[in-house]
């Protein structure tokens, strides 16, 4: 009986992680859940490197790292739980390779920072406050001419790396 309970649940599971995958990774230009999620993710990114621009601390900085950093690391998990559903490996394959992939390399740099004690020597905050610098790079998940861009290099690969040859030999 145990089995059967554990069997019926476990499509369950697939459901929610079709529903937060549609949510965080869907482009449908229809699907408002998913739209609004991606302005929320986007304003959250820009508000957290306001303090970037700034010399100082004070307690308003900290609450907004707090609250982004959260957001940030919800977004993290979220993504690495649902990798399996973007690829066609199997789940285990791609929970493996998710934190290796650009986007989630990104995204820990992004939040690493924060988790790391404040009370540190002055290189490690410049080095921390360069760990936070990464969250402009979460802007490019936002961004079609990323994709694009991305899509283009892929594909003209051989060329580029003959052109980058003959670039570094002419240049050294």
């Amino acid at each position: 009986m145990k089995k059967l309970d554990m069997a019926s649940s476990e499509p369950d599971r697939d459901v929610i992680k079709w529903c937060i995958y549609d949510v965080i990774e869907s482009s449908t230009p229809g699907n408002k859940v998913s739209c609004l999620y991606n302005k929320l993710m986007f304003i959250l990114i820009l508000v957290s490197i306001i303090p970037l621009f700034f010399k100082g601390s004070n307690s308003i900085f900290l609450f907004i790292d707090k609250i982004t950093v959260a957001a940030f690391t919800v977004d993290y998990i979220l993504r690495w739980i649902t990798c399996g559903l973007k690829s066609q490996k199997s789940t285990v394959t791609a929970i493996l390779q998710y934190p290796f992939t650009f986007f989630a390399i990104i995204d820990l740099f992004s939040i690493l920072p924060s988790f790391i004690g404040i009370n540190a020597s002055f290189k490690l905050l410049k080095l921390l406050r360069l760990g936070r610098a990464f969250r402009t790079l979460k802007l490019l998940r936002y961004s079609k001419n990323f994709e694009t861009m991305i899509a283009v290099i892929k594909k003209e690969r051989r060329p580029l790396l003959a052109v980058c040859i003959l670039a570094s030999t002419y240049v050294c």
